[in-house]
């Protein structure tokens, strides 16, 4: 074994004692030291994928998992690299891609009861935030459904509101019509009665006159 790839295990080497002991970053650095050292090795860009991973850098994470594919043939570490992918998108709730990235891991390691296990979860989470799309679909349309019936309702009633407004409106006119034709024929009335009246005074007068006129007369008899 030649001097470099010595010291290429050795960086690997020391990134796994760091890592096991939860130093992630570190761990981080050294790994990336040994993919300097030779791009083609698989380990470097797998193992700083899991660090990346532990500290909650998941899109660099799944880049070094897919760097990291196209430099093996093995299917173990295929296997492993794929169930990887598959837990970050689990993580952020990709549920589809999680479980492709589950399958394609199960192809090429059937027996692995983990991957199995997330498999089966990513399914069922899948089928519940179907579930929970599909209601809450179903209750805006229900919504939607509800305040057109609303508005319609508010439209009928503002229609029967204003036919009752216009068929009041019509009665005052019509109560109101008569009231000027009484008022017009006590006008008439008041005239004649008033003509009846100054005829009236007019015989009162002429009867008090000729009252009067025999009074005088029979107080001149006198």
């Amino acid at each position: 074994m030649d001097i470099e790839a010595q010291s290429l295990r050795k960086l690997i080497k020391n990134g796994n004692e760091l890592y096991n002991t939860e130093k992630y970053s570190e761990a981080e650095i050294e790994y990336l030291k040994g993919i300097e050292k030779n791009k083609n090795e698989v380990y470097g860009y797998y193992n700083r994928g899991n660090s990346l991973y532990k500290q909650n850098k998941d899109s660099l994470a799944e880049r070094e998992y897919l760097n990291s594919l196209t430099k093996t043939v093995n299917k173990e570490i295929k296997s492993k690299i794929n169930y990887n992918v598959g837990n970050i998108a689990l993580n952020n709730k990709n549920y589809e891609k999680a479980i492709e990235n589950y399958k394609q891991s199960l192809k090429l390691n059937p027996n692995d009861e983990d991957t199995r296990h997330n498999l089966s979860y990513a399914l069922q989470q899948m089928q519940l935030q179907k579930d929970s799309s599909g209601n809450k679909n179903q209750n805006k349309k229900e919504n939607q459904k509800e305040e057109k019936k609303e508005d319609q309702n508010k439209q009928d009633q503002n229609k029967e509101e204003q036919k009752n407004k216009n068929q009041q409106q019509s009665k005052d006119e019509q109560k109101q019509e008569p009231q000027k034709q009484k008022s017009k024929i006590t006008k008439e009335n008041a005239e004649q009665i008033l003509q009846a009246i100054n005829k009236n005074e007019k015989d009162v007068q002429k009867n008090l006159k000729k009252r009067a006129l025999i009074k005088l007369n029979v107080e001149k008899d006198w």
